[in-house]
């Protein structure tokens, strides 16, 4: 083989390897070739594609946050106190906007004035108020950017409530930080606050964990429910109205699959799609057909099949096996002591419910938004109030 016609079989050899490994790309990358002319050749420039669909959300107080397929944040609303993370705290915002300092997000979890973000490989990050250490970042500076947590590693679940920050490990166990004035970090002590992850005691074997207000519940493996924490609405489920600082179990409902809490209710999804609930009921949150308060799990109304359920303040949300969301209880959405279905969307696979305000995602990564809004906090690039699902603008990049 002469050497030119060697030459040139590596040339065509190595732009088809080329052209080949960026074929190979990630599927919402493409390549483009730019600055070619008769006499240069050009560079290879990526195109992303400007869409990657949404895979989880989670509504806060006035703000709320999705991240999208490649694990990016993004933030919408009140910025207040750094709880967005996007580096500021004055202006609001009503579409999308990226948040700081986290990266391949699996999970997120919003509250008052605090925000955390579970990443792929177990790590938890933080941005927000920390008044009470609830940063959990042994500080209690506040954050307008995310920033890695200490002393948890190996996480599959968190969970905030206004003051406090809650994870699950692999292993089963629960571990808090911030606010304990109620007891609410479930260790035990007497210490009014924790700026670094503690372990909770009277709790092994958890599959799940949610918080909200003063108090902190938890499912284990087995099916039961176990809280601790603030109890004056009988919210703790243990048939009384006695705060608690460890984690006791609740009554009136097993072979739970789910939990949510609310401020001052805590709900569960049972394995035959039955949905329970207990606490304060001035709103009908509890969906029992009437706003008298609980303290033991009671069986909610006009929902059967749940598969997810998402509570705050005086509504709680369910989704359904065939994709419909039903609501109970009082907001902008509705006003009702039992659950029905709340219109505008369909073949939703997550929901997540804020203070006067849900999100609904459908299973083709769109998000769709309901409720309160004078803060943009539903991304539809308006503060109008929505009561039937609309919905959201596109991730902004």
């Amino acid at each position: 083989m002469e050497k030119r016609d060697f030459l040139r079989l590596f040339k065509n050899f190595f732009s088809f390897s080329l052209l080949s490994w960026l074929a190979q790309s990630k599927a919402h990358a493409a390549w483009k070739k730019v600055g070619k002319t008769s006499g240069t050749a050009g560079t290879w420039q990526k195109i992303v594609n400007r869409n990657p669909r949404i895979a989880g959300m989670a509504m806060g107080n006035g703000y709320s946050l999705a991240f999208n397929s490649e694990g990016n944040v993004y933030g919408s609303g009140d910025p207040t106190d750094g709880r967005m993370g996007n580096n500021t705290g004055s202006t609001t915002y009503s579409t999308f906007v990226p948040a700081l300092g986290v990266s391949n997000v699996v999970a997120l979890a919003s509250s008052f004035n605090h925000s955390l973000a579970l990443k792929a490989g177990g790590t938890v990050f933080s941005t927000g108020r920390n008044d009470f250490g609830q940063l959990g970042n042994g500080t209690t500076t506040n954050r307008s950017t995310f920033a890695q947590v200490t002393g948890v590693s190996n996480i599959v679940a968190i969970a905030a409530s206004f003051d406090a920050s809650y994870a699950l490990d692999a292993s089963g166990n629960v571990w808090s930080c911030g606010n304990n004035s109620s007891g609410q970090l479930g260790n035990n002590s007497a210490a009014a606050s924790a700026a670094t992850f503690v372990q909770a005691t009277g709790i092994s074997n958890a599959s799940a964990i949610g918080a909200a207000r003063y108090f902190v519940a938890s499912l284990r493996s087995d099916g039961y429910v176990y809280a601790c924490g603030d109890n004056f609405y009988g919210n703790l489920g243990d048939n009384t109205t006695t705060s608690r600082s460890t984690f006791v179990q609740s009554i009136g409902v097993s072979n739970a699959v789910a939990i949510a809490c609310s401020n001052t209710n805590m709900f569960a999804i049972t394995a035959g799609g039955l949905v329970f609930g207990t606490g304060a009921n001035t709103g009908g949150q509890l969906g029992t057909n009437n706003t008298a308060a609980r303290s033991t799990f009671v069986q909610a109304t006009g929902i059967s099949n749940a598969i997810a359920i998402s509570s705050a303040v005086l509504h709680c949300l369910a989704l359904r096996s065939d994709g419909l969301v039903f609501g109970s209880g009082f907001s902008n959405m509705f006003m009702r002591s039992t659950f029905a279905q709340v219109l505008g969307v369909s073949n939703v696979i997550a929901i997540s419910a804020g203070a006067a305000d849900a999100f609904a995602l459908r299973a083709d990564g769109v998000l769709f938004a309901a409720g309160y809004n004078s803060s943009g906090n539903l991304a539809t690039n308006d503060t109008s109030a929505y009561a039937t699902f609309v919905q959201c603008t596109d991730i902004s990049y």
